[in-house]
């Protein structure tokens, strides 16, 4: 673990952790999952090489560390590509969202999520990449008009749709270089409402083309396609897309959860494009991934089983006490470089590790818990 000595920073990652969330830096507490890890990265080489995507679920009870590691993939990949998107989506924040509705949520929360090392994200980040697109594609012709005329020519949007995936998605991201037409290009990109009369005049006197009127659902999988493409020719080798928690959907009823898992399954299809470097993750729980129950994925949607199940990764097993005693060691020097030596005087990390882990059976999640709350008990006392 790196030496991090701005005590406001490990403060504030400090209450992070006492809140039961994950750190910014998820390197302060990542420990025992260097096998996965390497799946993980090779998979990421592998789609930036042959720009063909990946999909993979990562399978573990819930505390066992499957969101610790995607969060510690983002930061490895941030750290070591200039040029990566990643999105990630917690489907827990959509549990009060209509079974009706998830898809069109899930496809505009990919995209609302989108971010790159340099902190650009959503609307920003996908208004970066038209004008590059633009930057890229348009010709001498093509840019005197759009400076003097404010309008796309036909030979620039022959062009963009060229890039694959959905037109008008492309159409869409296009019409983000004009600041007038941004937001609601963006929010038509995300399927977020459809457009009024008079928007939809005004793009057409930008566009030169007519578009529909609202970006209909059955349309997602290929927007989500135009989008990695048009990434892609923006500069970024790869886009990372993690859906965690699908388990989330085990309290529906059975006929939603076999409505949305082919929506799912079709969001997932972008990966097999070729010239699509899209790498998806998924976590779910073993139960809901293949147990005999009605409602798991291998008995209500066999297709998406099959075409995961030989990608898995897990189920993530618990840590050893080994582990635990490294874990205790990061968190206590976290709290010794803030609080200072006098207030950790006679903390015996080997026995903190070990009331812990046998507190916590070898969870990470309740490992951290409970090492927290007796650093929490020595410091603030």
């Amino acid at each position: 673990m790196e030496i991090i000595n701005d005590k406001s920073y490990l403060l504030a990652e400090i209450q992070r952790l006492r809140q039961g969330e994950p750190p910014s830096r998820p390197s302060l507490i990542f420990v025992n999952r260097a096998q996965e890890m390497r799946v993980l990265l090779d998979d990421a080489e592998r789609v930036m090489k042959t720009k063909t995507g990946v999909a993979r679920v990562i399978i573990g009870d819930a505390g066992m560390g499957k969101s610790t590691l995607i969060y510690m993939l983002k930061e490895l990949l941030f750290e070591r590509k200039e040029r990566v998107a990643f999105s990630y989506v917690e489907l827990r924040g959509m549990a009060d969202v209509r079974p009706s509705e998830l898809g069109a949520k899930l496809y505009a929360a990919i995209l609302e999520n989108l971010e790159d090392k340099e902190g650009l994200s959503g609307r920003e980040l996908l208004t970066r990449v038209a004008s590059r697109i633009i930057d890229k594609l348009a010709g001498f012709r093509d840019r005197l008009v759009l400076r003097l005329v404010g309008r796309v020519t036909r030979r620039l949007r022959e062009r963009v749709a060229q890039l694959g995936g959905y037109r008008h998605a492309l159409y869409a991201l296009l019409l983000l270089a004009f600041d007038d037409l941004n937001p609601i290009a963006y929010d038509y990109l995300l399927g977020l409402r459809g457009l009024e009369p008079v928007e939809s005049h005004a793009i057409v006197e930008r566009l030169g083309e007519r578009i529909p009127w609202k970006l209909e659902e059955e349309k997602f999988s290929e927007s989500l396609l135009a989008v990695v493409r048009a990434l892609d020719l923006a500069g970024y080798e790869l886009t990372v897309i993690a859906i965690d928690e699908l388990e989330m959907l085990y309290s529906w009823r059975r006929d939603w959860v076999d409505r949305f898992l082919p929506k799912l399954t079709a969001l997932l299809s972008v990966r097999l494009e070729s010239g699509s470097p899209c790498y998806f993750l998924l976590t779910t729980t073993p139960a809901f991934w293949e147990s005999d129950e009605n409602k798991s994925i291998r008995v209500r949607y066999p297709f998406l089983y099959q075409r995961l199940r030989t990608t898995a990764i897990g189920p993530l097993s618990a840590l050893t006490r080994e582990d635990a005693e490294h874990l205790a060691s990061r968190l206590t020097n976290m709290y010794r470089r803030v609080y200072g030596d006098a207030a950790l005087m006679g903390v015996d990390e080997r026995t903190l590790a070990m009331r812990a882990y046998s507190a916590g059976g070898g969870a990470p999640r309740e490992l951290v818990t409970h090492i927290i709350d007796e650093l929490e008990a020595r410091v603030l006392r």
